[in-house]
């Protein structure tokens, strides 16, 4: 216990048209806690982002790619 996990998600709107209002949404598995003021977007820290209670993402033109990374430690 104690060890830190790291996630990353690559978000990609593979659509023809511009994605809006997208939030970002993942759950913490069972048996680890999320690390607050770990949440980045695009290698830009997001304080206040807990990814279990989701967070709003930029809109994304088609073929745009986002980058969100957050750790969790294991208990």
């Amino acid at each position: 216990s104690g060890e830190l996990l790291h996630y990353t998600s690559i978000v990609t709107n593979t659509g023809s048209l511009d994605k809006i209002n997208i939030v970002f949404t993942d759950d913490i598995p069972a048996g680890t806690e999320f690390i607050p003021g770990s949440v980045s977007i695009d290698g830009l820290p997001v304080p206040n982002a807990d990814p279990a209670a989701g967070f709003p993402l930029t809109d994304m033109i088609p073929n745009q790619s986002v980058i969100v990374i957050f750790e969790v430690r294991i208990i």
